[in-house]
């Protein structure tokens, strides 16, 4: 099986995984947040309520949070797709930060295993 990506599709799931923590923050913050206040002006009422802009919000966070964390797991169904445990902090660490790999595996192995992570979260988050 193949796991390459077509460019714009892994450069958009890249960056993704690298806004992983300000995505986790953005989810806080509206948990967190209250609505507006009304602004007094007739006939500008929204067609959604406050309740509900803030539940399409936090279901379009949540959905790539939950893939980005899920993609470590892999594909059900696909046990080749389970990223080992101790390649993944060097996986993170080069998606998030581009520090090189550690030094205890081939470089080739660390490729593999990103490049399955990233084919990973582009399942998860429908974007095959």
């Amino acid at each position: 099986m193949s796991y390459a990506l077509p460019a714009d599709i892994r450069g958009a799931v890249l960056w993704t995984i690298r806004g992983y923590y300000k995505l986790k923050q953005r989810y806080e913050e509206i948990l967190d947040a209250s609505p507006a206040p009304p602004d007094g002006q007739p006939g500008a009422r929204s067609t959604r309520s406050p309740v509900d802009d803030k539940a399409v919000r936090l279901s379009e966070l949540s959905t790539k949070i939950h893939a980005i964390e899920r993609g470590w797991d892999g594909i059900v169904g696909l046990p080749e797709t389970c990223i080992p445990e101790e390649y993944r902090a060097g996986v993170w660490a080069k998606i998030q930060t581009g520090s090189p790999y550690p030094k205890d595996a081939a470089l080739n192995t660390y490729k593999t295993w990103k490049q399955r992570y990233i084919w990973n979260v582009a399942v998860l988050l429908h974007w095959l």
